[in-house]
């Protein structure tokens, strides 16, 4: 693609007819149109009025095809990829908040659920700790025996 028809791209994406932008930027009526169906180069002269006249165009892009055709279009590019990036990982973080709250929510509840059965527990002096409901404590239990021997007379 030659730098005429890079020209023509961007008067089209300016929102321009080749008319127009030749009057604005003090070209010859007509030059444009003759220059795309010769598919002739652009003169010196009209790359200087068109880089005088169009701040935003990139010169390495009209030249040379290369980059970007707006100058600072690249950052905002880049920009717009790390806004993006940016984006997506904040998306990442509410969901790993969210699992982490549910996780937080499960614990608390098993933490009750073992206050619940610690209720159930006691330690009876020195000995270990026994569910009070079905167990005795170790003297217990021998006293109690010793009171069976001797109700039976065995004791």
């Amino acid at each position: 693609m030659k730098a005429i028809e890079r020209l023509k791209q961007y008067i089209d994406f300016k929102g321009l007819n080749n008319s127009l932008f030749e009057k604005e930027i003090g070209m010859s009526n007509g030059y444009i149109g003759t220059q795309l169906k010769r598919k002739a180069d652009l003169g010196e002269g009209v790359i200087i009025k068109i880089l005088d006249n169009c701040l935003d165009i990139d010169l390495e892009w009209l030249i040379t095809g290369k980059g970007n055709m707006i100058k600072g279009d690249q950052s905002k590019n880049e920009n717009k990829v790390r806004d993006d990036e940016k984006d997506r990982e904040i998306e990442r973080l509410k969901d790993k908040n969210q699992d982490l709250q549910t996780i937080n929510e499960l614990l608390k509840r098993s933490l009750s659920e073992l206050d619940k059965r610690k209720a159930d527990f006691q330690t009876i002096g020195n000995e270990p700790t026994i569910f009070k409901d079905v167990a005795e404590s170790k003297s217990e239990l021998i006293k109690n025996q010793k009171n069976d021997d001797v109700k039976k007379g065995t004791g």
